[in-house]
């Protein structure tokens, strides 16, 4: 692997141990996450606004809050830090299949 590679490699896992020492959280919540971010809103079109990116959310998607398991997008709040599945995270279209609620200061923010 080229020193990139394991620059990226390294810095992915230094995130996810960020993510996951600041506390427990609940057992149906996953290991890691396809991406993270602060909400922000939700837009016209129904697309979410996380990191200042548009995300379309999927027919199906499912929220999950530390509280519950299954909440609603409506249990999402501006500045509210989220882990969240995409369909296809390679892919340009951007469509969110699962949003997991965060507790405050999980993510560091550059």
């Amino acid at each position: 692997m080229n020193k990139v590679n394991c620059f990226l490699c390294l810095a992915m896992l230094l995130f996810a141990t960020q993510v996951w020492s600041k506390g427990d959280l609940p057992d149906y919540y996953p290991q890691h996450f396809d991406k993270a971010g602060v909400f922000q809103d939700i837009d016209s079109d129904g697309r979410v606004i996380i990191n200042a990116t548009a995300y379309t959310l999927g027919s199906n998607a499912v929220v999950h809050t530390l509280k519950d398991e299954y909440g609603s997008i409506n249990n999402l709040r501006d500045d509210m830090e989220l882990g969240f599945n995409m369909h296809n995270p390679s892919s340009k279209r951007k469509v969110i299949t699962e949003i997991w609620i965060l507790p405050n200061g999980s993510i560091e923010l550059d």
